[in-house]
């Protein structure tokens, strides 16, 4: 795992970790609290690494969240809580990737104005050097599979809260 000290450096120490890798697809765990910039970071890497011509995914957890029932909100009051994310189905379509290395995936979607999943889109895996994996908690789930485990943390919960709050309304 590596800490990042200020942005634009974390990004170059990345970009050097995938550079000097041989593996391939090279999977890169992003996680961090809520709204701590983990979606931020992961789109400004993805954006840096295509301008090196380094073909990259971002995969979201947030696609695996389990559905809504009313077992579920009796045990969870927030979807900040590991149990409410299916982490084995999003481990499992890992592997399948790094093994098959390309072709069509299925990724679940997931929609939060519903509170259930709403199907499966076509994930098409073709010529991919880097996955971002990026949720609160992929470096769990993914601890043993990735090859570079980033946490994102914020400056301060305020921090967090204000832009949670802006995210969310």
């Amino acid at each position: 795992m590596i800490r990042i000290d200020g942005f634009e450096k974390g990004i170059e120490e990345i970009i050097k970790r995938v550079n000097e890798s041989n593996e391939e697809p090279f999977i890169i765990a992003i996680a961090g609290t809520s709204a701590s910039g983990k979606s931020y970071l992961s789109k400004n890497l993805k954006e840096k690494l295509e301008k090196n011509n380094i073909k990259t995914i971002i995969i979201n957890s947030d696609n695996f969240y389990k559905p809504e029932t009313p077992e579920f909100l009796e045990f969870y009051d927030t979807f900040d809580h590991q149990e409410t994310i299916d982490l084995q189905e999003l481990k499992n379509l890992i592997n399948e990737i790094i093994i098959k290395k390309e072709g069509v995936f299925k990724l679940p979607i997931y929609s939060f104005e519903k509170a259930t999943r709403i199907g499966y889109k076509d994930l098409i895996i073709k010529d991919i050097k880097v996955i971002i994996v990026e949720g609160i908690y992929v470096i769990k789930a993914l601890h043993d599979i990735a090859h570079l485990n980033v946490y994102v943390k914020s400056h301060s919960l305020i921090e967090e809260i204000i832009r949670r709050m802006i995210r969310d309304s």
